[in-house]
């Protein structure tokens, strides 16, 4: 029987991932990581008997039913390693075979390589970049991870690891549709990354990048590490996200990623390039993001302050359009603004900084009223010194049905802290009330435009969650409108969002007495575990004292 070019690319993507399967299980000496990989392979499922038609994709299909009435994300995506070779500088559509030239960075690991070739993999790339990214993911550049990832002659390889691309991998399938195939993977990946990850830290003997004499490839290690944190917050481990993006910042001083890379540069024998060290600057601030974004959310102390940094402001990196259509969410013409937000939420971190810095000097209730009334007029005033592309008003939010994640994400983080700080003094100040209520009415009309234009909440970012639920605890006060009472409601309950930790919120019917006490920042918060899970300690523990792994 004949077959058709569409089979013979199916069959090949399919010998590619056992190949794979088999190296990853040859490589390790852990039952249960040989189990792991075993259980991912899709045997029997990959491949139809009957050969596929000549116009279908080689990609699994994890589009919605009609029925559902659900857009259809996923639509003819491009796996860049199955199309004709480019010419551009950083075109992802290369040869597997490095330059000659080039072989100090552009060796390629053997399991990386055949991931490259992994239609799942590549498909949980392409949702991650499309619907996740930039957010709270600036510490990763997107067109370095996949130029390096695709094997371009001219990437350095050490901006992509296997572990990187299985913690990536796994954010991006953890937002589809829980029936679908790759959801199912998504875990998967997150423990094929771990288990990675925590051979490199601690297996001294095993951690290739220690014997490099560089710091370059830890790059890729710290991205990883806070993949897995946000991970772990979507599926409510807070304990091991805390560990896992305090061991990334652990590392980040380790190296000096806070230091100026320009003035370091040749000093420990790694010549750096202008776009090298571009990228090392990109990385550490969204490192610094991120720290203080779980900060708030945990109510904890931050790793990464202003005064240890020496390092630069980031600027605008370049934008590479040929061949990564498939991994950006708007159109490839409209450029993807990353280092404008980078500068703005620094500032508004260091203003929550200040504020939080005076405020536990205060001791009565007024003196803290009255510099909260100043931390907002700051807030006002960094609301409106916003470049136009990010400005928004209550007014425009009524009026534009629409909704663009890539921008959305910095007013959610506005939002965040106005009603984290603001709720704390509900009964005792009008004026944090109209405060209140206001933000409550912006988040409803966001909401309402996401519902508007995309139906479900698979891709719904942590801090549309988060912002919900401080509005509801808002609302619970009874001195706050609830007239979006239901509307927030049944955003939490819906069965589309993929957050885990949602669960144990609405175990019995919401009251005052369930949700008013959960805070984000005020000492017991709604992420925080009243036993915390010392799971991933033991495991860290057995790994220091062999008991895992043989050195």
């Amino acid at each position: 029987m004949s077959r058709n070019k569409g089979y013979l690319k199916a069959l090949e993507n399919y010998v590619a991932q056992l190949e794979n399967s088999l190296i990853r299980m040859k490589e390790t000496n852990s039952e249960d990581s040989r189990q792991i990989i075993l259980d991912s392979l899709p045997l029997g499922s990959l491949l139809d008997l009957n050969a596929p038609q000549e116009n279908q994709t080689s990609v699994p299909s994890i589009v919605n039913s009609a029925k559902d009435q659900i857009p259809q994300f996923y639509d003819n995506l491009a796996i860049p390693g199955n199309a004709a070779p480019s010419d551009g500088p950083l075109s992802v559509i290369k040869t597997r075979l490095a330059s000659e030239n080039n072989k100090k960075y552009s060796t390629v690991p053997e399991g990386r390589n055949t991931l490259s070739r992994s239609p799942y993999i590549i498909l949980s790339l392409s949702l991650f970049f499309r619907w996740l990214y930039p957010s709270h993911y600036f510490f990763v550049y997107r067109e370095a991870l996949l130029s390096a990832f695709f094997q371009d002659r001219n990437s350095k390889s050490y901006y992509c690891s296997e572990e990187l691309i299985y913690a990536v991998a796994a954010l991006g399938s953890k937002i589809t549709n829980k029936s679908d195939e790759l959801y199912l993977k998504s875990f998967k990946y997150y423990s094929l990354s771990r288990e990675i990850i925590l051979r490199k830290i601690f297996q001294a003997k095993d951690c290739s990048f220690e014997k490099e004499g560089s710091s370059s490839p830890k790059l890729a290690l710290i991205q990883s590490l806070l993949c897995l944190a946000f991970y772990d917050i979507g599926r409510g481990e807070n304990s091991s996200a805390w560990y896992f993006s305090g061991l990334a910042f652990r590392i980040v001083h380790e190296i000096g990623l806070q230091l100026n890379p320009a003035a370091l540069n040749g000093i420990s024998g790694e010549e750096l390039t202008q776009m090298d060290i571009e990228v090392r600057v990109r990385i550490y601030w969204g490192c610094y993001l991120v720290d203080h974004f779980i900060a708030e959310l945990y109510g904890r102390s931050t790793v990464l302050t202003l005064s240890n940094s020496a390092i630069p402001e980031t600027d605008e990196l370049p934008n590479i359009k040929a061949g990564f259509e498939d991994y950006m969410y708007s159109d490839p013409d409209k450029p993807l603004l990353v280092a404008a937000p980078i500068k703005c939420l620094i500032l508004l971190s260091r203003i929550t900084e200040l504020y939080k810095n005076e405020n536990t000097q205060l001791k009565t209730t007024s003196e803290r009223i009255g510099a909260l009334s100043g931390f907002n007029i700051d807030l006002q005033k960094w609301r409106s010194s916003l470049p136009k592309e990010l400005t928004w008003s209550n007014e425009t939010l009524a009026e534009e049905k629409d909704f663009d994640p890539t921008i959305s994400f910095v007013w959610y983080h506005y939002y965040m802290i106005l009603l984290s700080y603001n709720k704390t003094f509900i009964l005792d100040s009008k004026e944090n009330t109209s405060i209140i209520e206001e933000a409550i009415q912006d988040l409803f009309y966001l909401l309402r435009d996401w519902i508007i234009k995309y139906h479900t909440f698979e891709k719904c970012s942590i801090q549309m969650v988060t912002t919900a639920v401080l509005a509801l605890q808002c609302m619970n006060s009874k001195n706050i409108s609830c007239i979006y009472y239901n509307d927030f409601t049944n955003f939490l309950k819906s069965p589309t969002i993929n957050y885990d930790f949602l669960s144990e919120l609405f175990e019995n019917e919401i009251s005052s007495e369930s949700l008013y006490p959960l805070s984000l920042s005020d000492g017991a918060n709604f992420l925080a575990d009243e036993f915390p899970d010392l799971s991933l300690l033991s495991e860290m523990d057995a790994l220091i004292n062999n008991q895992v792994y043989k050195l």
